[in-house]
């Protein structure tokens, strides 16, 4: 190394006053925020007509109408709870074997339902429940 080199280092070590940022201890002064982010409570769960459309999917499983509520905020099922309750009360009449309205039902049960003529009797009977269940039939 030539006495100039030695020099221009000898210099910037002395006018550094002892600072190296290469060998300089990190700056303990601040903190890293290591607490995980706060959840997002902006999504929001599955809307009434999606949870009742998965509920006419799903047929007599428990476990797949259990993943339909997954999530759904308490007034998705609130506006859910009335249209079932509109539904049950005009539509789903004679359960029994009786047939109801055409036999909705078709004497098997829940999975049996004649979803068109299900279609026709909540129009004909439950329209402001229809109305406050967004998403139902594909946002009808």
């Amino acid at each position: 190394m030539t006495r100039v080199g030695l020099a221009a280092i000898l210099a910037l070590v002395a006018c550094n006053e002892g600072y190296l940022p290469v060998l300089s201890e990190p700056d303990m002064s601040t903190v890293d925020d290591l607490s995980p982010a706060p959840p997002d409570l902006s999504s929001t769960g599955p809307s009434c007509g999606q949870i009742a459309m998965c509920v006419l999917g799903c047929a007599q499983d428990p476990t797949c109408l259990g993943g339909c509520v997954m999530g759904a905020d308490p007034q998705s099922l609130t506006e859910l709870g009335s249209l079932l309750l509109c539904a049950g009360t005009n539509c789903l009449q004679g359960a029994g074997g009786d047939g109801g309205l055409g036999g909705l039902l078709g004497g098997g049960g829940l999975g049996n339902i004649d979803q068109t003529q299900l279609l026709m009797c909540l129009v004909g009977s439950c329209q402001m429940q229809i109305t406050a269940c967004p998403g139902l039939f594909g946002g009808f």
